[in-house]
């Protein structure tokens, strides 16, 4: 089984115009795919805000370092709400600047969709899904395929708008053309490791910088 991302249309069972009835039905049935259970939904508040890592974690050089290349220090991974003993999946309702937004959560996967008219405009897919199916585009795995392979292969599909003037250690990558954007917490690029000051002052944290690599999100929207 696997989720396939279709620009301008779908990622898996989630289409762009749906209502959030029809979103809760598509996820609903995912959930029964992939355990053989219904889940109910259930509201829940907004989850805290992720702790950042104290900087007393990095050293002054290495602070420079990540400076330098325009980095950010990570952030502790936002903990999803806590397994019930009844399938179910939790959803968050927010607001950004008049449109809703729904995050709908469980132990197997993370999906936002924000609703225009009481219809999605645009659906996110996070990287917890990977667990337990590949999410598709072009015969790429999205979230087990580096950035820095991915994204030059998509250039040549589509123009590409980064968020940062190195596009090699960009967070966010927009595909106008295809209604495409991929977004990573932090940057990490396989060049780096030739700094040997970056390597010597991350020493502590170089295996989890290398998680950023990879996307944490892929979106479709309407263009």
């Amino acid at each position: 089984m696997e989720i396939q991302v279709i620009p301008h249309q779908r990622i898996g069972p989630l289409s762009l115009g749906q209502t959030p009835e029809e979103v809760q039905e598509a996820l609903k049935g995912l959930y029964f795919a992939l355990t053989g259970h219904m889940p109910e939904l259930a509201e829940e508040n907004p989850a805290p805000q992720p702790v950042s890592v104290p900087p007393a974690a990095f050293s002054g050089p290495a602070q420079a370092l990540m400076e330098r290349y325009g980095l950010q220090v990570p952030s502790k991974p936002a903990g999803l709400p806590a397994r019930r003993p009844v399938h179910r999946i939790e959803t968050v309702k927010e607001r950004y600047a008049g449109d809703v937004s729904f995050r709908y959560t469980c132990g197997l996967f993370w999906f936002q969709a924000a609703y225009r008219d009481n219809r999605s405009a645009e659906i996110s897919a996070d990287r917890l899904v990977r667990e337990r199916m590949p999410v598709m585009l072009f015969g790429f795995d999205l979230f087990r395929t580096p950035a820095d392979e991915l994204i030059p292969a998509l250039k040549e599909k589509a123009p590409c708008v980064c968020d940062t003037e190195d596009e090699e250690l960009g967070y966010e990558y927009r595909f106008d053309a295809l209604g495409l954007r991929f977004w990573r917490e932090n940057a990490f690029h396989p060049k780096l490791l030739r700094d040997e000051n970056y390597v010597r002052e991350m020493a502590a944290v170089l295996e989890d910088q290398k998680r950023f690599r990879y996307f944490d999100t892929v979106t479709i929207y309407q263009t």
